[in-house]
């Protein structure tokens, strides 16, 4: 169908529990220390440098004042965000708007994520995307048992179908420490060419979307949007995983608000309104410069929405 649901019925409006509020992804540098199989080169090359630490702080600051004085999650990526060595200092200085995620492989030792606890109180949340090609398990099951009481944490699986037995005995493994965690199978998505997700067998396409564990309790709500809206419908993060996993994932010719309620900023400092393609052809700002246009949103023209975030924009069918 035009936009892209497959089920009877036409999907009209998609928004979230928190619509005024914004979702920054912020990929610090493509410095890494992992080269999986499924990222671009250019992801982990190192090309980019590290961040200027003022200029960032006075860029993030900024957006309060001139484009969105409401809660906002800014979400640190990479390259591997840990690797930047002012990211502790950059955490502390930031406006109070501003709520926290660093999403991490996780493979600093356990006795630097101790430190940076220890050192700003201001990390709302943890996504530790396990890379199975390469991570450690078991050094991975430790860091959780570490910070699973400091912070709202998630740990998201990603595999290629080859490493589909690792997976799942490292995420059945996870679940029988039956930690505060919410721990979920995450379909690669092959974002550049628009073409959906890896080529999973019907096996392991069941299995992740039926893999589910969460013992997120006796943790602060944040005022940020976590669930879906859909035609006035409640809808948690399985509604937008089943979507990609069966390759639903289509909002082509929908009106979206990037830009207004989400905000993509990549490793060279560009800034775009989310993470699609139709955002990438149309760049709102650099990091660097400190320039940033105001807009309230743009027809999408992408084939699919590539990412749980980018989904949970507010949007609508015209």
């Amino acid at each position: 169908k035009e936009n892209g649901m497959r089920s009877s019925k036409i999907i009209k409006t998609v928004s979230n529990d928190y619509p005024e509020s914004m979702f920054i992804t912020w990929e610090l540098s493509n410095i890494c220390n992992y080269s999986c199989s499924y990222c671009s080169p250019d992801l982990y090359g190192g090309s980019s440098g590290q961040p200027n630490l003022d200029s960032s702080v006075n860029f993030f600051n900024n957006i309060t004042k001139n484009i969105n004085p409401y809660p906002k999650l800014l979400s640190l990526s990479g390259g591997e965000p840990t690797l930047w060595p002012k990211i502790t200092d950059f955490l502390n200085r930031l406006d109070d708007s501003y709520y926290t995620e660093i999403v991490t492989n996780g493979s600093r030792t356990l006795r630097w994520w101790k430190s940076l606890f220890e050192k700003t109180n201001n990390i709302d949340r943890i996504s530790l995307s396990v890379h199975v090609e390469f991570a450690d398990v078991d050094h991975i099951i430790k860091l959780c048992e570490l910070i699973h009481h400091k912070t709202l944490l998630t740990v998201m699986i990603l595999f290629n179908p080859d490493y589909f037995s690792k997976a799942k005995l490292f995420g059945e493994a996870l679940k029988q420490k039956q930690l505060n965690v919410s721990i979920r199978m995450k379909p690669i998505t092959i974002k550049k060419q628009q073409i959906g997700i890896t080529d999973y067998t019907k096996k392991q396409k069941d299995y992740i979307q039926n893999f589910f564990y969460n013992r997120h309790f006796n943790k602060k709500k944040i005022p940020i949007a976590s669930k879906f809206i859909v035609d006035n419908d409640l809808k948690d993060v399985h509604w937008a995983n089943n979507l990609i996993t069966n390759n639903e994932h289509s909002f082509k010719n929908w009106w979206c608000e990037m830009g207004k309620r989400r905000l993509y900023i990549d490793y060279t400092g560009t800034v775009y309104g989310a993470t699609c393609m139709t955002a990438r052809k149309n760049p709102i700002g650099n990091i660097h410069t400190g320039e940033i246009q105001n807009i309230n949103g743009m027809f999408c023209t992408s084939n699919f929405c590539p990412c749980v975030p980018d989904i949970r924009i507010p949007k609508y069918l015209t």
